[in-house]
């Protein structure tokens, strides 16, 4: 019965491979393969040393889960405010959007940002939408 701890430590390996955003229809299928795992450790293993090894198996690879979910709505929740912020300066074009400001663009090579925007104020170049 080797093969249940075999099988605890895949979805282990494939929970560490999956990256920072993970793919919301794998990490389902994880979830259910380890639903059916867990079944499985309480309806037929005896309690005793092996179970308690699975038992634990099975937490690590539910927090590894855990972390995996808040990393996708991380990530997810990233991308929704980008789009946000897209569109809004898409639909605000007279508003300077923060991202875009001079300040937000200073590199310390360029020197001064208020120095540098009045310079390219004067060259005649138009201010980023």
């Amino acid at each position: 019965m080797n093969g249940m701890e075999d099988e605890f430590l895949d979805l282990l390996a494939e929970l560490k491979r999956v990256g920072p955003g993970p793919d919301r229809r794998r990490l389902e299928q994880i979830r259910e393969e380890l639903d059916v795992l867990v079944e499985r450790l309480q309806t037929r293993v005896p309690r005793g040393e092996r179970y308690d090894r699975l038992a634990r198996l099975s937490d690590e690879v539910t927090e590894f889960l855990g972390a995996a979910i808040e990393r996708m709505r991380i990530a997810a929740n990233v991308d929704r405010a980008k789009q946000e912020r897209e569109s809004y300066d898409a639909a605000h074009p007279t508003i300077l959007s923060p991202q875009r400001s001079a300040l937000a663009d200073w590199n310390p090579r360029d020197g001064n940002a208020i120095a540098r925007s009045l310079r390219e104020n004067q060259r005649g170049y138009e201010r980023g939408r």
